[in-house]
């Protein structure tokens, strides 16, 4: 697919088919988007972990409405081989991508994707993964590929906190790689 502006080096928005549970309690209103709880979000798109992630790479596009972020798109950007810019989700984020304010209807949310990308530097190549759980997830696929990002779907797993104790998982796994040495003559 071809991009829609000049000079924009590869751009890339993988899909991630993953999951997160809204379990806090946090005050509607303690989040950067306004009514939008950080608990709705995947961890690696919270407050508090963007913050851990900001150093001298950090970047943001932010739109604004009435003195609220109704949009947020963080990523790093580094040097790659022969001075090229390389921007990307944070490191050791599963996922990235924008984040906009579920209060908006569909048509400001589209507005507001297309306005965080059009924030971000012409000179540098993207690679994103976003989260498919999102409510917006659709309009965030159509407003990358619009913007000349190309899309492939990347599947991913996701274990919920307090499915299975995880101690008593690990004993059966290592129980069972045990006992199949043993039929094998490896241990």
């Amino acid at each position: 697919m071809g991009a829609v502006r000049p000079n924009l080096g590869s751009r890339n928005l993988h899909d991630k088919e993953i999951g997160f549970q809204s379990g806090c309690n946090a005050p509607p209103g303690s989040s950067p988007l306004g009514e939008i709880n950080d608990c709705d979000l995947p961890v690696y798109q919270q407050s508090w972990w963007l913050n851990c992630m900001r150093g001298a790479n950090y970047r943001e596009a932010t739109v604004r409405k009435d003195g609220l972020t109704v949009g947020r798109l963080s990523f790093n950007v580094k040097k790659v081989r022969m001075g090229f810019l390389w921007g990307e989700n944070h490191p050791w984020s599963h996922i990235g991508g924008p984040i906009v304010s579920r209060n908006l209807t569909r048509a400001m949310q589209s507005q507001v994707l297309d306005d965080l990308l059009a924030q971000l530097p012409q000179n540098t190549s993207y690679r994103f993964a976003s989260s498919s759980q999102l409510s917006y997830s659709d309009m965030v696929k159509t407003a990358f590929v619009k913007a000349g990002f190309t899309y492939t779907r990347q599947v991913d797993y996701v274990r919920r906190p307090g499915t299975l104790d995880a101690m008593s998982e690990l004993t059966a796994v290592r129980l069972k790689v045990e006992q199949n040495q043993l039929v094998a003559g490896i241990g």
